[in-house]
């Protein structure tokens, strides 16, 4: 895990950016684009939408679990695009809301195939955001029996991405150059003590890393429960994708990052709060005097889409240079390699074993 001066530099660190946001990049930057915001209609995805409208993109997509909420961002996106088309004379930006359930696979899977329509042979999308996220600060399970952390930040996540990558594949050869595929990540999934890790795992007699989290008796207690836990699944997940996504020639069929907005005020803290008043308050005193705007912490989401082939796999961070994570042990130690296949191996299999079409995706990309 990552040590405590590091996690206290960071937090130094991400207080000063909230007072100096990173600048936006250049105006038409998405220009002409299709983007996708997993979560888009709140918080950081709302944000990040948002940029993307402001930046030319031809239609931003973006999903919320309820109708009410989608129409809600649409027509707040809306409004921004017409008041930039009225002032620059450009096309208006058209916006798109989709309703999408993390907490259900059937959900995910209908989703999928609902995008997968979108400019078919023409390039598909240009940038897709899972950014869709949650904080528990009880044990609360999903509809398909796994805890909502792990249920919305890790399996659906992943899910999502392996029955959109066969089609990125394909849509290759009708684009220029590669999409986008990038992933809201935490500096929470390096503060994780993954010691006993490989000793729960199935493949050394263990009940499974993901089956042992998966308990109300062990699930973390604490203000944030098991987030950091989910995030740092979620990431040695990452890395795998980013492995199957380079082709024969050594270059990526897709540019697949994670990016991380650090400590936001948005509504994804509502759990950690809401069973204590008094908590409640001083929380919202402490988090608008030191967490930096969705707006800000959206600025480096963003730039997800805009990365180059070499920056594929990059981890995008303003607390840290994508080396030093390289080098964290976290990730780069024997025992961190190992656990990354291990948990790659029981995220595939989970969901192989519940969704047939994640199991078809996994075999069309492990073939050349």
């Amino acid at each position: 895990m990552a040590s405590i001066p590091q996690i206290l530099s960071w937090i130094v660190r991400d207080v000063y950016h909230g007072w100096s946001p990173l600048p936006l990049p250049p105006a038409g930057s998405f220009a002409g684009q299709t983007v996708c915001v997993v979560g888009g209609s709140t918080g950081l995805g709302l944000a990040s939408a948002e940029h993307c409208v402001n930046l030319g993109a031809a239609e931003v997509i973006i999903t919320s679990r309820g109708a009410s909420r989608a129409n809600a961002a649409k027509e707040y996106l809306e409004g921004k695009a017409a008041a930039i088309a009225a002032t620059t004379g450009a096309s208006e930006c058209r916006v798109t809301g989709m309703i999408l359930d993390m907490n259900r696979y059937d959900s995910v899977v209908g989703f999928a195939e609902d995008l997968k329509k979108i400019k078919k042979g023409q390039g598909g999308l240009d940038f897709i955001l899972l950014n869709a996220a949650v904080i528990q600060s009880r044990f609360v399970q999903s509809p398909e029996g796994w805890q909502e952390e792990l249920q919305v930040n890790t399996l659906s996540s992943v899910l999502l991405a392996l029955l959109l990558m066969p089609w990125l594949r394909a849509e290759r050869r009708n684009r220029y150059s590669p999409a986008h595929l990038a992933f809201t990540t935490s500096s929470a999934s390096l503060a994780n003590d993954i010691s006993k890790w490989e000793g729960w795992s199935s493949q050394n007699g263990g009940e499974g890393i993901l089956n042992h989290w998966n308990k109300k008796e062990t699930w973390p207690p604490g203000l944030s429960g098991g987030y950091g836990i989910s995030k740092a699944l979620l990431m040695y997940a990452c890395r795998e994708l980013v492995k199957m996504a380079v082709g024969p020639d050594g270059k990526p069929w897709v540019i697949i990052n994670s990016m991380e907005p650090g400590m936001v005020k948005t509504e994804i803290q509502r759990h950690i709060l809401e069973n204590s008043p008094a908590l409640e308050f001083l929380g919202d005193i402490f988090v608008s005097a030191v967490f930096k705007t969705s707006e800000n912490g959206a600025r480096i989401l963003i730039m997800g889409g805009l990365t180059t082939e070499e920056e594929h796999g990059h981890r995008l961070s303003r607390l840290y240079p994508h080396e030093e994570y390289m080098n964290m042990p976290v990730v780069a130690s024997p025992m961190a390699k190992r656990l990354q296949q291990i948990v790659w191996n029981e995220i595939t299999g989970i969901l192989a074993k519940a969704v047939p079409e994640a199991k078809q995706c996994l075999t069309e990309l492990r073939s050349p």
